[in-house]
């Protein structure tokens, strides 16, 4: 039996207020959202994001999916503005991961990217629209478990490291909770990949995320990066341009390979070089538009330094 999903975990909506509640707390608009998957940020006053989520919307209930590790104080924070409303907030819910390829589960039919399909017994499937590769069953059963053409011995591993590839070639940001309230969502792209609307009223955080929208320009913003340098990269190493210029930080980084389905992230991890990750830099150009072209930088010393780490880096496309 493979083992429960641990690394994602739900924040389940429910109640006649759900979408008023959200719609004050979520950055995507909530609004006539039924049937719909979106990326949406949760933030603080100050526009801090607390965590990222995928936001699943049914007929009875709103799932809100993210790492585990946010799920307590996500929920928390949800909870602070409940006040008199009809809402009902809990996260004891599992989540079952799905390869979305038919040849890795030849008797499982896809959905369409985007859609969402609601079973029996509270359970919900959902195909997400980016990444598009991904396929989630969210389950108010606590004993589900990890699906799709995994070993029992590394499915829960083989999971996680699946997803954490497939976010990050779609350049799509995850939070850890060390992380938490430190960034605003424009230099981590969610203005650019659809997590934030621009058209709707109020909710936490919003005046100062307007305010970098309409009146200023982000600084920064989050570039893919790829190398073939087998030297180890942790998130916050210093991003160095080809003048040994200071020009950001990882944000993260994982292995890049693709068959994961054939091959053991343990085995791959010793096997495969080739890391792809994100990064906050400095904008190249520094102007309003957005650089397609591919730079390389260094990371962990100036290029000139014999320690230093050469990367390809682009502002991805969304």
């Amino acid at each position: 039996m493979p083992t429960p999903a641990k690394f994602l975990q739900i924040i389940l909506v429910t109640g006649d207020d759900r979408i008023a509640f959200l719609q004050g707390q979520l950055s995507c608009e909530m609004v006539n959202a039924e049937g719909s998957i979106q990326l949406a940020t949760m933030c603080n006053p100050k526009g801090r994001i607390i965590t990222i989520f995928h936001v699943i919307c049914t007929s009875e209930a709103v799932y809100l999916v993210a790492r585990a590790d946010l799920i307590e104080p996500a929920s928390t924070h949800l909870k602070r503005f409940v006040f008199r409303s009809k809402v009902q907030i809990s996260h004891q819910h599992s989540i079952n991961v799905f390869l979305s390829d038919t040849t890795s589960n030849p008797e499982h039919t896809l959905l369409i990217p985007g859609t969402i399909e609601e079973l029996n017994n509270s359970n919900v499937r959902a195909r997400l629209a980016n990444p598009n590769t991904v396929e989630l069953t969210l389950s108010t059963n606590a004993d589900s478990s990890v699906i799709g053409n995994f070993s029992s011995n590394d499915s829960e591993q083989n999971a996680e490291f699946f997803w954490s590839y497939q976010m990050h070639a779609s350049a799509i940001p995850e939070l850890t909770l060390e992380q938490s309230e430190k960034y605003l969502p424009e230099p981590l792209n969610l203005d650019l990949s659809g997590g934030i609307s621009f058209e709707k009223g109020c909710y936490t955080g919003q005046e100062v995320i307007a305010r970098m929208h309409y009146l200023g320009k982000a600084k920064k913003r989050l570039y893919q990066f790829a190398t073939n340098n087998p030297i180890i990269i942790n998130g916050a190493m210093s991003v160095f341009d080809q003048q040994g210029n200071n020009i950001g930080e990882v944000f993260s980084v994982t292995a890049d390979y693709k068959s994961l389905i054939t091959t053991s992230p343990i085995a791959a991890s010793h096997s495969e070089k080739s890391l792809i990750g994100l990064a906050i830099l400095t904008r190249h150009p520094p102007d309003n538009t957005i650089d397609s072209e591919t730079h390389q930088y260094w990371i962990n010393q100036a290029p000139d330094e014999p320690d230093s780490i050469s990367i390809k880096a682009s502002c991805p496309k969304y």
